[in-house]
């Protein structure tokens, strides 16, 4: 039997690779990988489902249990938690992971189990403790499920009716959006057939009814110009525009960094020092600290900045003294793009904007991933190599920085390169 090491990149390519096979998982003994692959229109898509082979207490034969049938759906390090807590159990309770489930599909059966119970319950035990974004995921549950899915019993609800209602949603709104709200459903789904809570997924594999695009939106010389040109004359005065000065500084701070909205909305004035903006790893997406050296304009915007907001703790404190919240950001840029004639550009193009840039000026592409706090991959990078290339972010961000002074001058410059 082939075997897996239990690395999250590994297993998702053992499962987009669609092979038909049963792979065992290093250091988690009982634990199996099963894939397949299902033909979606002309496309072949990898599927797979993680089981868990065990042995009873007193039984001279060995069981399998299905901790779930969506694995593109749990990441590993979910499963390999779920099933260490299964064999604990019946290691040291002689508890049965099957009979358990069994109990809890019986008892949720006995009490009525709403989707609306269901769902508030993968949301303060998951969503709250595992993503930052648990707020969204209430919103979108709010708008599109509560009225319609929420009163329903889980045992009644079949995989015909959760496509009606995603057809539903598509026509009131978009198909993108009934993606989003069918990624919501299968995720407590999902969760509810890991914790024994039901004994079917019927939302699995359900075809998506949006067609997703990956957005490529890069913002050209005369664009940069118009937005960076226009932002100054806020900041400065000399121009009333649909944002305040604040705010134009923030936005100021996400064209020269690269930063995601998130970031510099909610950035701190304790973690601005000597030359740096050292975010933690409680504020990344990708859960690891980061480090943004601040070449010299991007510094002295956070010091004015920090200076106006004396004593908040934070750079750009709200209105109230709060934190400003990212679609505020958002709108404040739509509203800036209406006035300049701009048209489909979100606050993430600016940081793919300065990614493409840097590239075509010859920064090394490690060093952009480093600027971007991308998630790092492979062993080497995640554990070994522990370089902060805080010189190298810095050297590209200063290239990045004289970029955009050239491209706001408006006059022919010579171009930038990058010199190893």
């Amino acid at each position: 039997m082939p075997k897996l090491n239990p690395n999250e990149v590994v297993i998702k390519a053992a499962i987009a690779r669609g092979d038909r096979a049963v792979y065992s998982i290093a250091k988690y003994p009982g634990l199996y990988l099963a894939t397949s692959s299902v033909m979606v229109g002309d496309e072949k898509v990898g599927r797979g489902s993680w089981r868990m082979k065990y042995r009873p207490v007193g039984s001279k034969h060995q069981r399998w249990i299905t901790i779930t049938n969506d694995a593109r759906g749990m990441s590993f390090r979910e499963v390999g938690e779920k099933a260490r807590e299964m064999q604990t159990a019946l290691r040291v309770n002689g508890t049965d992971p099957k009979i358990e489930r069994q109990a809890a599909i019986a008892a949720a059966k006995v009490q009525g189990l709403t989707f609306d119970t269901l769902f508030n319950d993968w949301l303060e035990r998951h969503s709250k403790v595992k993503k930052r974004s648990w707020k969204k995921d209430l919103n979108q549950y709010n708008c599109h499920l509560k009225d319609s899915l929420g009163r329903e019993l889980v045992v009644g609800i079949t995989r015909r009716r959760i496509i009606a209602g995603l057809g539903d949603i598509a026509k009131a709104s978009t198909g993108i959006v009934a993606n989003r709200v069918q990624a919501l459903i299968s995720a407590v789904f999902s969760w509810a057939l890991s914790t024994g809570v039901v004994e079917q997924h019927p939302a699995l594999r359900i075809p998506k009814l949006g067609l997703e695009r990956v957005r490529e939106r890069v913002l050209t010389h005369a664009e940069l110009r118009k937005i960076w040109n226009a932002l100054g004359s806020i900041v400065s005065g000399t121009r009333e525009g649909p944002m305040t000065p604040q705010m134009a500084q923030l936005l100021k701070v996400l064209m020269l960094t690269g930063a995601r909205r998130s970031e510099v909305a909610h950035a701190a004035t304790d973690e601005i020092a000597n030359g740096l903006w050292t975010l933690p790893a409680a504020r990344m997406k990708n859960k690891r600290p980061h480090t943004v050296p601040l070449a010299p304009t991007v510094a002295k915007i956070i010091a004015d900045a920090m200076l106006k907001s004396a004593p908040s703790r934070l750079v750009f404190p709200g209105s109230a003294g709060g934190l400003i919240e990212p679609a505020s950001v958002q709108r404040a840029l739509t509203r800036l793009l209406k006035t300049l004639d701009i048209e489909n550009v979100r606050p993430h193009d600016l940081r793919r904007t300065m990614a493409s840039e840097m590239g075509r000026m010859g920064v090394p592409e490690e060093t952009i991933s480093r600027a971007l706090a991308h998630a790092k991959t492979g062993v080497t990078a995640r554990h070994y190599n522990l370089h902060s290339y805080d010189p190298e972010k810095l050297k590209a961000l200063r290239l990045w920085q004289a970029q955009i002074r050239n491209v706001a001058s408006g006059r022919r410059q010579r171009a930038l390169k990058w010199r190893a």
